[in-house]
């Protein structure tokens, strides 16, 4: 594999969590590069997984914030940050929705890179307790012990308990929320990067399709970047041959320029179910 042109450059990680350590190893195996985080850097003031401050923009923008504030204090012409989002999945309540983002952003070549990638986890789990006695059966489904819990409550404006192990410190937690008369208990996954090896293999997978990106030109204009990812509907329908809601096509394409080419593409037609000519 030919080198990248950041070979030995230094990417400063806008993260407090650990992020940069989960990720160094794709990262300095296809661009070469040296990560490295601020120590305290206060990216908690863009949303908390816990519930303490809420996300104030969508995840592009809190991309954006990280890597604007990380720069004021560590002008680095590269930066690199990372935003999550975890839900209950709205079909399988069992189950975790997880999406993150990463973006690259080197400030000397204007090359600024996103990448996004969603997937199903069994790692997630909150839910809301009534009663000390729903603790325990809701523990497990939160991945623990082998994962750190959350206690928060969504009804008083007061901190939070993160990272939480021992079954002590947890009725602890539980039952100091409780003295402080909360009704609106909130018991959760721990997300943050750090305390959640699951969630690191994910950054992992996402940065490695980052840095190749990061390192792939455009066979048209030559700006580095070319791959991001696009898709298409409107495969003709096979009753009346009119676009329909079916996929089309997968392909990749330049941002900087817009040329672009198919990496899938559907053979046949679609089932008139997805006609909105057929089935109205």
């Amino acid at each position: 594999m030919a080198k990248s042109q950041y070979e030995g450059r230094l990417v400063v990680v806008a993260s407090r969590h650990d992020k940069a350590a989960a990720i160094a190893r794709p990262m300095h195996k296809l661009l070469g590069v040296q990560l490295w985080s601020p120590p305290d850097l206060d990216t908690d003031q863009f949303g908390t997984f816990s519930g303490d401050v809420p996300r104030p923009g969508t995840p592009i923008e809190m991309l954006r914030a990280k890597i604007a504030l990380c720069r004021r204090l560590f002008p680095n012409p590269i930066m690199l940050a990372s935003e999550g989002a975890y839900s209950q999945h709205p079909i399988f309540p069992s189950l975790g929705l997880a999406q993150e983002w990463m973006m690259w952003d080197d400030a000397d070549n204007g090359l600024v890179l996103i990448e996004h990638k969603t997937r199903i986890t069994p790692f997630y789990y909150a839910t809301r307790l009534e009663s000390s006695e729903q603790l325990a059966p809701q523990l497990e489904r939160c991945g623990w012990p082998k994962l750190a819990v959350t206690l928060h409550a969504a009804d008083l404006n007061v901190p939070s308990f993160k990272g939480l192990r021992a079954t002590a410190e947890i009725e602890h937690a539980l039952a100091h929320l409780q003295g402080l008369g909360a009704q609106q208990i909130q018991l959760a996954t721990d997300m943050r990067a750090h305390l959640h090896p699951p969630r690191q293999r994910t950054l992992r997978h996402l940065a490695a399709r980052l840095a190749r990106r990061v390192r792939t030109a455009c066979p048209q204009c030559q700006q580095l970047g070319f791959g991001a990812r696009f898709c298409e509907t409107g495969l003709a329908c096979s009753d009346c041959n009119t676009p329909s809601q079916q996929l089309k096509m997968r392909g990749v394409r330049c941002e900087h320029c817009g040329y672009g080419h198919a990496s899938w593409q559907a053979s046949g037609y679609a089932d008139p179910y997805y006609c909105t000519y057929c089935n109205p």
